[in-house]
């Protein structure tokens, strides 16, 4: 499948977004006075959280469109999930192999004091069941790829279900999980780890995708986008706004070749490796917590430069990872046939 250019520079912005997000927060960590200008960088960097809710619509959205190619039988339905975890598990458990040993070296040494790692512990994470068993994150951001596996395994099951269905029925099916996770979301009905809080924000990404083939969804999200942005801004919830308004650009902005999006050209470099970059900026996050901590001198100027510092490490040590690891993990999935 062709990259999108589009895509990919909103996965650049989410992805350095969630990082700032994490890194900024120390200054109310460790109580360091801001001055103003600080101050309206933390006012910008403290929207980062909004990443989440990019990567879940566009996830969404991508995975409509690479399910577009198959006609849904179990045996297929088996091989495509098959197929996106080969994708994403290999890097994430070489980070949970290193943020694992990264805590035990710092207990050793007298570091992370207060962060807990166990053999079971890290078997949940491995197979994406911390949060629903209740196990003490290793990484704070792990928490959207349990929901992200969910959201594969009900997709894919919906697939199978719908095959023998047109394209409405998939429509109004989708249409249907979407609202109704919406109402959940709003009445707190179900645990923040269990995918049906949070489906919407794939659901849209899905609608986004079939809008560009069926009139029918076109006009459900002629009716869900607006309802959904009157809802983000009557309960104060910027990730509704959010997803809407991402699901505005999926629907009209036309993808455009890499090489015509110069302007673009780091924010779809950094899409490139967004997924390395969200997997490993926590561990840089460890040294960056780290280091500030042992700095007795702390002033402002001190913790923009080590957090600038931080940051262009994570860009490097993704770039890294994603060379080393994840593309090699994108040829292995390829070869299981869907």
């Amino acid at each position: 499948m062709n990259r999108l250019p589009a895509v990919d520079a909103l996965r650049g912005a989410a992805a350095l977004a969630v990082v700032l997000y994490h890194y900024t927060g120390f200054f109310a960590l460790l109580e360091v006075p801001v001055s103003a200008a600080g101050r309206a960088a933390l006012a910008v960097t403290r929207y980062g959280h909004l990443g989440v809710p990019v990567f879940f619509a566009l996830s969404g959205y991508v995975i409509a469109l690479t399910a577009h190619r198959y006609r849904f039988t179990p045996g297929t339905g088996c091989r495509f999930v098959l197929r996106r975890l080969v994708r994403i598990a290999p890097p994430y458990w070489a980070m949970l192999t290193l943020i694992t040993l990264s805590i035990l070296a710092g207990h050793a040494a007298g570091l992370f004091k207060n962060t807990t790692v166990s053999f079971d512990q890290l078997l949940a994470h491995m197979v994406y069941a911390q949060e629903v068993l209740g196990y003490a994150a290793l990484d704070v951001a792990y928490w959207t790829l349990c929901l992200e596996v969910q959201f594969y395994l009900v997709f894919t099951a919906s697939a199978v279900a719908l095959r023998a269905r047109g394209a409405g029925a998939r429509v109004a099916w989708f249409a249907a999980l979407t609202a109704a996770s919406v109402a959940v979301d709003v009445t707190g009905a179900v645990p923040h780890p269990w995918f049906p809080r949070l489906w919407y924000q794939f659901g849209v990404g899905v609608l986004a995708y079939e809008a560009g083939h069926s009139r029918a969804a076109r006009g459900v999200l002629t009716l869900l986008l607006p309802a959904l942005l009157a809802l983000g801004l009557y309960r104060a919830s910027a990730a509704d706004v959010t997803v809407a308004l991402v699901a505005v650009v999926l629907v009209f902005c036309e993808a455009r070749p890499v090489a015509r999006a110069g302007r673009s050209a780091v924010l779809l470099a950094l899409g490139k490796i967004s997924y390395s970059l969200y997997l490993g900026h926590g561990l840089v996050g460890l040294a960056l917590a780290a280091w500030l901590r042992r700095d007795a001198a702390r002033s402002e100027a001190s913790v923009w430069l080590a957090i600038a510092a931080a940051t262009a490490v994570a860009i490097g040590f993704a770039s890294l990872l994603y060379l080393t690891c994840e593309k090699a993990a994108i040829r292995l999935s390829r070869r299981v046939k869907v």
